[in-house]
């Protein structure tokens, strides 16, 4: 059989996201220096408070990356099994943080979290229904995303309001950020569940905000989703604003807390090798850059991202504040590095399994021990 491919309306297609990509590399780096420079001129409210009196904030932060969020929904559950077992009660993570921030796959299990499931349940969830969201693609229907998303988003949708029932953000157990991007403003959004405690207009429900978060362009359609009053807003992924919401937690933390010591646990979806000295794409053009934009735009944003949080943690410690930052990111194989293949699940679940071993000498399991332990000094304190 024949089948005729119309590469001048694939073209057309492509051409139409171009700019919007483009934009996105030019915004990416002017709010990166913009954030940077606003390193200097943080609040120094925390001079007029001794370490005694100032607050420890705890944040929880996750990275998006589809599939590979196995990863630290794993490390999480590691965190509550010990926690468990120090504290000799079952544990709500939700329960353990002041502020949690989750974009795409992170925004899910922040908002599982948040609607009371455990880490367990959240390992289960990649498990159970990752090739259901991600089902295996044809030839034909790898030709066709090129024209339209590749993936059909209403199992998403289905296994999202399963999960998350009729919630609205703002009976989220703890204080929530979400990142997206708001396709009709062509703006950067946060669902904030504080906010939609008070506000219709920013209340929406918990599986149309994990939709919205994860409606990443060529995988998914945008997501239009209606807020409490009933109006409709169309959202991209939260990737294409901050991958990482460390920073956005962190703004959160200065208005809520002022002058408030951190503790930090990042917690990333795994990091694929580097492929140094390719310049494949040296004379790419649009066609060639598709498929791969995303990708080096979401690398290049978070090594600027990191670069500004370490400005930040410095000016911070310069007030005399405490800052403690867990980044937890493995180095994966680019084998299981695609955010789409439900077939990697397994083995980026006992790669995160391993990272947590006490005899793996490369792994977190220090970094593990250190986490549960100040958590642990958190929930004894509030049981006196």
């Amino acid at each position: 059989m024949l089948i005729h491919f119309n590469l001048d309306e694939t073209y057309k297609r492509i051409s139409k996201w171009y700019p919007i990509l483009m934009t996105l590399i030019a915004l990416s780096s002017s709010w990166a220096m913009e954030q940077e420079g606003k390193t200097e001129m943080l609040p120094s409210s925390s001079l007029a408070h001794s370490p005694s009196e100032r607050q420890v904030v705890r944040i929880l932060t996750i990275d998006g990356g589809g599939v590979r969020g196995v990863l630290p929904a794993t490390i999480l559950e590691g965190v509550e099994e010990r926690l468990e077992a120090k504290l000799k009660e079952k544990v709500q993570l939700a329960d353990c943080f002041d502020i949690m921030a989750g974009t795409s796959t992170g925004g899910i299990i922040v908002l599982g979290l948040n609607a009371g499931k455990s880490a367990e349940d959240l390992v289960k969830f990649y498990r159970d229904y990752g090739q259901t969201i991600f089902p295996p693609v044809s030839t034909w229907g790898k030709i066709t995303s090129w024209a339209g998303p590749k993936y059909d988003a209403h199992p998403l949708e289905k296994i999202l309001a399963e999960q998350l029932g009729d919630k609205w953000l703002s009976d989220s157990i703890g204080d929530v950020l979400i990142p997206a991007d708001n396709m009709g403003e062509q703006c950067a959004y946060i669902f904030n569940s504080s906010r939609a405690k008070k506000l219709k207009s920013q209340n929406f429900r918990m599986k149309d905000v994990g939709r919205a978060t994860s409606a990443a362009p060529t995988f998914f359609e945008a997501a239009t989703i209606q807020d409490q009053k009933g109006e409709e807003h169309t959202f991209l992924d939260g990737g294409l604003y901050a991958n990482d919401p460390t920073y956005e937690a962190i703004r959160r933390a200065e208005k809520k807390f002022p002058g408030c010591d951190l503790f930090i646990v990042s917690l990333g979806t795994g990091e694929p090798p580097r492929k140094f000295g390719d310049l494949s794409l040296k004379s790419g053009g649009k066609v060639a850059w598709a498929p791969k934009i995303a990708d080096h735009l979401m690398g290049r944003h978070q090594d600027r991202h990191l670069k500004v949080l370490e400005g930040l943690k410095e000016s911070l410690e310069n007030q005399g504040r405490n800052v403690e930052y867990y980044r937890i990111q493995l180095p994966i194989e680019e084998v299981i590095s695609d955010m789409d293949k439900a077939a990697n699940i397994e083995n980026l679940r006992q790669a995160g399994l391993f990272l947590l071993n006490p005899e793996n000498p490369m792994g977190y399991y220090k970094t593990l021990k250190q986490i549960v332990s100040r958590l642990q000094d958190y929930k004894e304190k509030q049981l006196v």
